[in-house]
């Protein structure tokens, strides 16, 4: 029989651990009382984030589910420091650059991660407990221990669960830290179940706002105005239109990405959309809005990610070498092909480009729109409105869709919501949408 590589017995046997400790003879209310017993008593069970490196938008919702799960279950908590460099260092994961290291400047002041840039980790840093976990170390997968568990229907049984879990593995007398891995299949199907838990809510409003930061970071709008921020992502999910009129897709879950269409519509699924797209809406909506000092600001990653995923992932039967070297030439004047023209838009600007100086320009705009324009095919502006957003003070958000409208339920908003609108941006009246805008806003203050 052929040996299992290392990495794959390691996490079957992990698995065949865990599995053969929660089996158990004793019922499940017996179970429950021990462990409250257990954690009353003690003060040295802990718990820590293992969080899958995604982006940070993800991490930091899946951060709030252990935290608020952790905190209803009466543990401490010990601090990990949180990190996402895959947003920190844009490039980190492209298919060229992803073995190179981004170098810093020696003179520059931004913070080394993005959650230090949020404030977060000082924060937590100085509410962690500061103590030297003794005893024990226990990695929990909750991506398995949670699967499927159909009891939970409410955070109520999300925290009784949980401690049906922890019975095996919580003794008396023992310094504990229990380690919650955990990826954004799990805590997006659970999250909606801590929303709402204000009992153990991190401010991280006040994160932001009271960190120390050295950045330099000027303010992309100018006071006493409404501001508009429109957020554009291309990047590893674009579609490049060649000099050719053929199109050629790159998002992953594209069937036929990296090959040529001849048309758009002929590119399966119905997320993308493009910039000329936004383009027309914003244009429409400035003109409807009232006439009232308004900016806007138009933040991209652009295609420099497109183009390198293409570089790197075409096949010859698919893409001639002579039509990647006209390719090439295209790519240094593609951003400014397609988005130049929002320019054109009184009190329009645009920033362009996946500097980590400008995601942080981006999150720091993020904090003084009053309204926010984005599309299917990013879900950064929902997440971070969902975490930073504050009752009676949210920014109005308007999610542009093409035929199948989304749902945002994983984030915590009801299609109800008085701050959100979808946009079918095949079917819509500007009216009713700037009409929409302008009452929220006033309601808003």
């Amino acid at each position: 029989m052929r040996c299992l590589p290392r990495k794959t017995f390691k996490a079957f046997r992990y698995k065949v651990w865990l599995t053969l400790k929660q089996i158990s003879f004793k019922n499940r209310n017996k179970k429950i009382k021990q462990v409250e017993e257990i954690i009353e008593e003690s003060q040295n069970i802990y718990f820590t984030s293992d969080l899958v490196k995604t982006g940070f938008t993800d991490q930091l919702m899946g951060f709030d589910f252990l935290y608020k799960m952790g905190k209803g279950l009466g543990l401490k908590y010990y601090h990990t420091p949180l990190s996402a460099h895959r947003s920190s260092d844009p490039f980190l994961f492209d298919p060229i650059t992803q073995k190179q290291k981004v170098k810093s400047d020696e003179n520059s002041t931004q913070s080394n991660d993005i959650f230090d840039f949020l404030g977060i980790n000082e924060h937590l840093e100085k509410e962690s407990e500061a103590v030297a976990i003794g005893d024990k170390e226990i990695p929990l997968n909750l991506n398995f221990l949670l699967y499927e568990r159909e009891k939970i229907d409410s955070y109520e049984s999300l925290i009784e669960e949980m401690k049906v879990i922890l019975y095996p593995f919580l003794k008396k007398n023992q310094r504990i830290l229990l380690i919650f891995h955990i990826g954004p299949i799990t805590y997006f199907r659970y999250n909606r179940y801590t929303v709402d838990q204000k009992r153990h809510e991190i401010d991280y409003n006040s994160c932001y706002k009271s960190y120390n930061r050295t950045d330099d970071l000027e303010s992309v709008f100018t006071p006493e105005s409404k501001n508009i921020l429109v957020h554009i992502r291309q990047g590893d999910t674009g579609t490049i239109e060649t000099p050719w009129n053929t199109f050629i897709p790159v998002w992953h879950a594209t069937e036929g990405k990296f090959k040529q269409f001849q048309n758009d519509r002929e590119i399966p699924g119905y997320k993308r959309i493009y910039p000329i797209e936004f383009y027309h809406f914003v244009k429409e909506l400035l003109e409807e809005l009232p006439s009232e000092k308004k900016q806007t600001v138009v933040f991209s990653d652009g295609y420099k990610k497109t183009f390198r995923w293409v570089y790197k992932s075409f096949r010859e039967k698919d893409i001639s070498l002579a039509e990647l070297e006209k390719l090439k030439e295209l790519e240094p004047d593609y951003d400014k092909l397609q988005f130049e023209r929002f320019k054109d838009l009184k009190n329009t600007k645009t920033v362009i480009g996946e500097e980590v100086d400008k995601l942080y320009r981006f999150i720091d705009a993020f904090f003084d729109a009053d309204v926010l324009v984005t599309g299917t095919q990013a879900t950064m502006i929902p997440k971070l409105t969902a975490t930073y957003g504050r009752k009676g003070r949210m920014p109005f958000l308007i999610v542009l869709y093409h035929t199948v409208k989304p749902s945002l339920k994983y984030v915590g908003f009801n299609d109800s919501s008085p701050f959100l609108m979808f946009v079918n941006i095949e079917d819509y009246d500007i009216s009713d949408v700037s009409y929409r805008v302008a009452a929220y806003l006033e309601t808003r203050g």
